[in-house]
């Protein structure tokens, strides 16, 4: 071995590794540009995402809005029906007093009437007991 092929072998080692530089650098570039597209298709995908998570939150908060409308509407319902009924109670309890009343009146009267008549007439009674008493004294003294 001379050192010309010693040359040679270090000529063809730097071409080599001139060669498996260029390699390198064009692999390089591959993968920094596939980087960088990862990057935008990651980007683009946690922008889709966030959109998608707002979309359902916002959805979300729609259908719990409309529900509370519906509550609300519901209760609105419910207030004006406790309002007619405490209404409608309190016409209840007038009529419950007239009712009672004429069931009184159409029950009790009978014997009312018959106590009026039996006081009147153990009245007119005693005035005519009286009366036939002065009756009786104003003879005697004739």
């Amino acid at each position: 071995m001379t050192s010309n092929d010693n040359f040679v072998t270090v000529e063809v080692f730097n071409a080599r590794m001139d060669r498996l530089e260029a390699v390198l650098e064009k692999n390089l570039a591959v993968m920094q540009q596939q980087n960088a597209e990862f990057m935008v298709k990651m980007q683009n995908e946690m922008n889709n995402f966030k959109t998608e998570v707002r979309n359902d939150i916002n959805d979300f908060k729609k259908e719990v809005h409309s529900e509370f409308d519906k509550v609300h509407a519901e209760i609105g319902v419910l207030q004006r029906d406790v309002e007619g009924l405490k209404h409608d109670v309190v016409g209840l309890y007038h009529w419950d007093y007239w009712l009672l009343s004429i069931i009184l009146v159409v029950f009790a009267m009978p014997q009312i009437v018959a106590g009026v008549k039996s006081l009147f007439a153990a009245f007119t009674e005693g005035i005519a007991g009286i009366m036939t008493l002065f009756k009786q004294g104003s003879k005697k003294n004739e």
